[in-house]
């Protein structure tokens, strides 16, 4: 009601918010005795959850144009129609043909199918995020190589990453220190039901947020003054 109320009074040209909430002010609307009161608006950009199916359908028979926002409060703005907004995504496959969502050397929980015939808001996107789900997988990393020179460092890191993210990091008993950039193996953990292969990530770009929260760790441990917000 607070949608329709506003728009009473504003005649927006664009709508942001989750598609099933702006379908239901729709349909609330024509009940209401006002059938014409979101003709006015030309486009409609649905984030929160996957883009609500009947709402796109309900736009396009009003002429909207319509955009599917993927993202998540941890990993940011991730994808808009199928179209990456950020250059550090890995795909990792997985049963059949979803495919894990990496941001930044990290997963995110969140699978997709990767479709060559586009998404239906922009068929050049290949991220079909409106069928997007749950994973049901646990994901360990595996730190093979660090540009850092000190193993006790990397354990460190591995520490860190667990209490900050929630991410079971593992370093791995023959890692390579000191090297030109971080390589991380992404392998199912022995707990899964569904076996799913490993995959290794060695690009700079790709591990970005990983070398960042890396990088704020060695900071802190450099930083002799005790910060009671990291005590644990």
């Amino acid at each position: 009601m607070s949608l329709i109320e506003s728009m009473l009074n504003v005649q927006p040209s664009a709508i942001l918010g989750e598609g099933a909430f702006i379908y239901a002010s729709m349909r609330d609307a024509e009940k209401l005795g006002f059938p014409n009161l979101f003709n006015r608006t030309t486009r409609i950009i649905t984030a929160g959850t996957p883009l609500n199916l009947d709402m796109h359908e309900a736009a396009q028979e009003r002429r909207m144009e319509v955009h599917d926002l993927y993202g998540c409060q941890e990993f940011g703005w991730i994808a808009c129609d199928g179209i990456p907004l950020r250059n550090d995504l890995s795909f990792m496959p997985a049963e059949k043909e979803w495919h894990e969502v990496i941001v930044g050397g990290l997963p995110t929980g969140d699978c997709l199918i990767l479709s060559n015939s586009g998404h239906m808001c922009n068929r050049k996107g290949r991220l079909i995020t409106y069928r997007l789900k749950r994973s049901v997988n646990d994901i360990d990393i595996v730190i093979r190589a660090s540009k850092f020179k000190s193993e006790e460092t990397v354990r460190r890191i591995a520490k860190s990453i667990l209490r900050l993210k929630g991410k079971h990091v593992y370093v791995s008993p023959s890692v390579r220190l000191g090297a030109d950039c971080t390589v991380l193996e992404l392998k199912g953990s022995q707990y899964n039901k569904n076996t799913i292969p490993s995959f290794c990530i060695d690009n700079a770009i790709k591990t970005e947020l990983f070398d960042s929260l890396a990088e704020a760790q060695c900071l802190y441990q450099n930083d002799h003054r005790h910060n009671e917000v990291w005590s644990k």
